[in-house]
């Protein structure tokens, strides 16, 4: 499920390819550690710790500094082709592209050693050798660890400012993607009869993201599986936690979203 919440919506989401999977999972941490970072409690900046680790995992498994430049001049030009359409708002159809283009200067500026600093850091690297251990962080196991969390909270949040600072850039631009990702398409009205719903996918187009909303008190969740060709909803309840889900055999009300751009 993703984080994006209205006050009368639930967004669910897939991403179609492993490009959009990654820049998710990053955004996910992101959003995460911003909010653990601020934290004056030590749980929360072990919290915000762990999620830098986690990030500077899927960083090391390929190069997602450039597969978020190529993905952000991608945008661009798209954008940049729907300039001659009637109806377009051209003057915020420029900031967005113009916002691309900052945001991917600045990316591009951090270097293709992208957090490298962190990585060969000596206290990040013990905690991170630490977490694939249950229970590994514990004070006895980490002395040093123990020490950071005793620091006062200004000094611990000055030192996470600084540590993800080294990743804002790459940061800001995920968020941005997505962002345009998410709004280049109108969500419509949908029913899964019986609590199903197929859909074949445009073969000319490139969809990347499939989201579908519901209100929060719809007593359902959907199960979203497909590829590049067609994908399928199930929409599942689970009255309780313990119980397993089962398929909601009533037609089931729902907005959808197929975003292409």
């Amino acid at each position: 499920m993703s984080d994006t919440k209205t006050s009368r919506w639930l967004a669910y989401e897939l991403p179609l390819n492993e490009r959009v999977r990654t820049f998710m999972r990053l955004e996910h941490l992101f959003a995460g550690a911003q909010r653990y970072a601020a934290g004056t409690d030590p749980w929360d900046n072990r919290a915000a710790l762990t999620a830098l680790l986690e990030i500077l995992a899927i960083l090391s498994r390929g190069d997602v500094r450039s597969d978020a430049l190529r993905e952000m001049e991608r945008q661009a030009q798209a954008l940049s082709r729907l300039r001659s359409r009637p109806g377009i708002d051209t003057a915020r159809l420029d900031n967005i592209v113009q916002s691309l283009e900052k945001v991917g200067r600045r990316l591009d500026a951090s270097g293709a050693q992208l957090g490298r600093s962190l990585k060969e850091n000596e206290f990040l690297s013990a905690v991170k050798q630490r977490m694939s251990i249950p229970g590994g962080t514990c004070s006895f196991d980490l002395p040093s660890l123990q020490h950071w969390l005793g620091l006062p909270a200004e000094k611990r949040q000055e030192q996470l400012a600084r540590w993800f600072g080294e990743l804002d850039a790459l940061d800001r631009g995920l968020r941005l993607i997505l962002m345009l990702l998410r709004e280049s398409a109108v969500p419509t009205q949908e029913v899964a009869n019986g609590g199903m719903f197929h859909r074949t996918l445009d073969s000319g187009m490139a969809t990347q993201l499939i989201r579908v909303l519901l209100p929060p008190d719809s007593g359902v969740f959907p199960e979203i599986s497909g590829g590049r060709h067609r994908f399928t909803v199930r929409f599942l309840e689970q009255p309780d936690a313990g119980e397993r889900p089962r398929q909601r055999q009533e037609d089931v009300p729902f907005q959808l979203a197929i975003c292409q751009i």
